[in-house]
């Protein structure tokens, strides 16, 4: 299936060129000329939004915040001109994940497209192998009833996850069960205690809001549970190979090389 774009763009002329480049790539373009348009358009199938920064009746920092507010992941890709690059800052703090500065390159856009939507896929490819190693004792699949169990014991660890003091037993208690049950029901499923689930968690969220988001490494703690910094440093070198500063500047570098050498092959 196509990943779908929604272009909010009010030239017709370079959200058409746009819209062709990218649908000759294989995505599925929506386009809206203005802030109502892209509000109307835009649903939970849009797999990334292109954002002019100035429109007709608003700003695209507007549309941003408001997704963001909406506890919406999708992402964010600025349009914006020279002479607006003062904002590009502010376009980051809110929540976008990148900018492409007018006039563009189209291959360069589809590049940053790619890379934003890829590393997505990449990331729900991922969370939904966070239980791969999850396995019926005698070895063969998950049963349904299992299955659903499990996706119970996600969501209410998502629900909860900015909380520090989540524990093994508030999370049975939210699940119906008693701690002891709650142990007896996950052991055949999992080798995985409940708090190893708790934590691997905490530490796939704090990945992706270090990859995806412009949060400071306090603010990422805050919104994983974590309350000690010591403890976050020490869980996550030993998850991911290095401190978290470390490891969103390596994945920085590693982008900034990929865009190099795409420029490269344009020239």
């Amino acid at each position: 299936m196509a990943h779908k774009i929604l272009m909010v763009e009010d030239d017709f002329a370079l959200a058409m060129g746009t819209e062709y480049a990218l649908t000759s790539e294989g995505y599925a373009v929506t386009t809206a000329g203005n802030l109502a348009q892209a509000r109307e358009k835009f649903d939970d199938s849009i797999d990334l939004v292109l954002l002019d920064v100035m429109l007709p009746d608003g700003t695209g920092f507007e549309f941003c915040k408001e997704l963001r507010e909406k506890n919406s992941d999708v992402p964010i890709i600025f349009l914006t001109a020279v002479a607006e690059e003062a904002n590009i800052v502010q376009g980051l703090e809110i929540g976008a994940d990148d900018y492409v500065t007018k006039p563009f390159n189209v291959k360069y856009l589809e590049k940053v497209v790619y890379r934003l939507i890829k590393r997505e896929s990449d990331l729900k490819e991922y969370y939904s192998s966070i239980f791969s190693s999850f396995k019926v004792e005698n070895g063969n699949c998950i049963h349904k009833e299992d299955q659903e169990f499990l996706d119970k014991v996600i969501e209410t660890i998502e629900k909860n996850i900015t909380n520090p003091d989540l524990s093994v037993e508030l999370l049975s208690s939210d699940l119906g069960y008693s701690t002891r049950q709650f142990y007896r029901k996950l052991k055949p499923i999992t080798d995985k205690s409940p708090a190893d689930i708790i934590k691997e968690y905490r530490l796939t969220m704090a990945e992706r809001l270090l990859l995806t988001k412009n949060y400071t490494i306090e603010e990422i703690m805050d919104k994983t549970g974590f309350n000690n910094r010591g403890t976050f440093y020490k869980l996550f070198s030993q998850r991911f190979g290095m401190p978290p500063r470390q490891y969103r500047e390596q994945q920085k570098d590693s982008v900034k090389k990929e865009l190099t050498d795409m420029d490269s092959i344009n020239e």
